[in-house]
């Protein structure tokens, strides 16, 4: 009824009209005196508008809508109550937050019927025909599909959003958040990155940013507390330390020389005690 009532003041404001507005109530009278069978449905929400709808119209959407779910096969019944299901797992799990690791999110972030789900769609019902190294990759593969889920399935108050036209990630995954941190390093393009964002593979360039600012702020405080030297949070010393160092080249080749990077990287190699406590990056 909103809309109808806003295309009626348009119509009135391109024709001249003076005061080109109409109350609601004079339009009904209007609508059912030019309409046959015009009917008005109040809503069940308050924040909703009236619905509009012919009599004869009405009942043929019923008996469409009634012949629709009698062709509806058991099978896609099967598949929206399970949809329904994960649905529900979904919105009852724990949202992860990044606080300086992108390791594989944990049961509670994930939801195990989701998981289980996936990795039932991925190798199929017969559990006990793959290799152990086939069995870890498909678990690899239903953790990356299900966090792509996760982070595109909309809430509920996306679903009744009629105003906005654009979809968001409605939860940031660390598969995403990865993909566009080592996206961003490897090209430094924004367009790229945002490219994946809206195929839902990563999240959006600014969100990169700001990591990459925290993760910036992170390293310049360690190096405060070594004397001007980076040590990574779980490099202990006074053990014994291993190094690999080499040339880092990138795109030498192109015609203006210019996205090339010339650098030098440097891996530290320590062995690993049982007692050793693992810090958390923040």
């Amino acid at each position: 009824m909103s809309d109808l009532q806003s295309m009626f003041d348009e119509v009135l404001k391109a024709n001249d009209v003076y005061k080109a507005t109409c109350s609601r109530k004079a339009l009904k009278l209007l609508l059912q005196s030019e309409i046959p069978d015009i009917e008005f449905h109040k809503p069940k929400r308050v924040n909703e508008a009236e619905r509009v709808t012919i009599k004869e119209t009405r009942d043929e959407a019923i008996q469409l809508s009634e012949s629709m779910r009698v062709k509806c096969s058991e099978e896609m019944k099967v598949l929206f109550d399970a949809a329904i299901t994960l649905r529900k797992a979904i919105n009852r799990s724990k949202r992860w937050e990044f606080t300086g690791t992108l390791e594989d999110a944990s049961g509670d972030i994930v939801p195990e019927e989701l998981y289980r789900f996936c990795i039932w769609l991925i190798q199929g019902p017969k559990t006990d025909r793959l290799r152990k190294e086939k069995t870890e990759d498909v678990k690899k593969r239903a953790m990356s599909l299900s966090q792509t889920a996760i982070s595109m399935c909309l809430t509920e108050r996306q679903s009744n959003n009629n105003k906005s036209k654009t979809l968001r990630l409605s939860r940031e995954m660390p598969q995403q958040l990865a993909v566009g941190l080592a996206i961003h390093q490897l090209t430094r393009s924004k367009e790229l990155v945002n490219m994946l964002h809206g195929f839902g593979m990563a999240v959006e360039y600014n969100r990169v940013m700001r990591v990459e600012a925290q993760i910036e702020a992170t390293v310049l405080e360690r190096m405060e507390q070594n004397g001007g030297v980076y040590l990574p949070p779980d490099i202990v010393k006074g053990r014994h330390v291993f190094f690999a160092i080499d040339n880092v080249d990138f795109a030498e080749d192109t015609y203006d020389g210019q996205r090339t990077l010339h650098g030098t990287a440097m891996a530290i190699y320590q062995k690993k005690d049982p007692q050793d406590v693992k810090q958390e990056l923040r």
